[in-house]
């Protein structure tokens, strides 16, 4: 009996690491699957989500975060993976992205 507890243990342990990479990072196929700091992704305007898909065609989002800039405009924080390498690129409202320091 113990013998089976053993290896009903390794079965579940070995499954769970499989499944583990597979849950722990959340992609988002479609732009309105994910959300902008728990808002819906409507709330970005279209000029930066646009610039964001042009320059990042085969990006997977992860998340959007709204950031306010020290002038008072809006930024939107896009965090992607491509390829399997993380990045993130910041937008104006009307499409133009941040240079990075």
């Amino acid at each position: 009996m113990f013998k089976n507890y053993i290896q009903a243990s390794v079965l579940v342990s070995a499954a769970a690491l499989v499944a583990m990479p597979m849950v722990g990072c959340q992609t988002y196929e479609r732009d309105d699957q994910a959300t902008v700091s728990g808002a819906p992704m409507s709330v970005v305007p279209d000029a930066a989500k646009n610039a964001f898909r042009k320059d990042h065609p085969n990006a997977s989002l992860t998340n959007v975060e709204q950031q306010p800039a020290s002038t008072g405009q809006m930024l939107y924080k896009f965090v992607y993976i491509t390829n399997g390498d993380a990045g993130q690129a910041i937008y104006h409202g009307d499409g133009r992205r941040v240079s990075p320091n």
